[in-house]
């Protein structure tokens, strides 16, 4: 659950977006007028994880509001589990699950299981899209801590009750979080 007391947009390779609708209505423009919406393929993409392979999902085409043009490079690319995400066409995509959460993976080279769930996987190394969606109430709850401890310093309370469980934990609000940008809305 996202509580109104937030007032940042956390922008990274994760994903993390958390606004305060009443303080993004007072800082924001007159609207513009809405772009027409134009669709995009589905593309559902296969998934492992906790309780084994999943299918890729069959889905419908997804409705945008971006330029025609722009959606002719473009598909929406979604497992079973977790959240979708607009990505160049063409691309390969994986899904990731178990009961800290669930990601997608979308690169331009072919991406499996053996790549993903391997424990000598170093990442990838050319262009990829990975969307993380981390669970606070299960074993995801050390990821969401992690940020929180870096981004909202209010919330020390839920980071010092993850520690206090799971002292291996290794939280440091010190550290980075690598490719991340934070803009505080005023």
């Amino acid at each position: 659950m996202i509580r109104k007391c937030c007032k940042y947009v956390v922008v990274s390779a994760t994903a993390l977006v958390i606004v305060n609708p009443g303080q993004l209505s007072a800082t924001t423009k007159a609207p513009e007028a809405p772009k027409p919406r134009v669709t995009v393929p589905f593309v559902g993409c296969k998934s492992d994880g906790q309780l084994g392979p999943v299918d890729a999902p069959i889905g419908r085409s997804k409705a945008v509001a971006v330029a025609a043009d722009e959606a002719k490079r473009l598909a929406y690319y979604k497992a079973e589990y977790g959240f979708g995400v607009l990505a160049p066409r063409g691309w390969f995509c994986f899904g990731a699950y178990g009961s800290s959460g669930a990601e997608l993976y979308v690169s331009p080279v072919p991406i499996g299981s053996a790549d993903v769930l391997s424990a000598n996987w170093s990442g990838f190394t050319g262009p990829a899209i990975q969307v993380t969606h981390e669970y606070g109430g299960t074993s995801g709850r050390i990821g969401v801590a992690a940020v929180i401890a870096r981004i909202f310093p209010n919330y020390g309370w839920f980071v010092r009750s993850v520690m206090h469980e799971d002292i291996e934990a290794g939280i440091n609000p010190q550290i980075p979080i690598p490719l991340v940008h934070i803009r505080k809305i005023n």
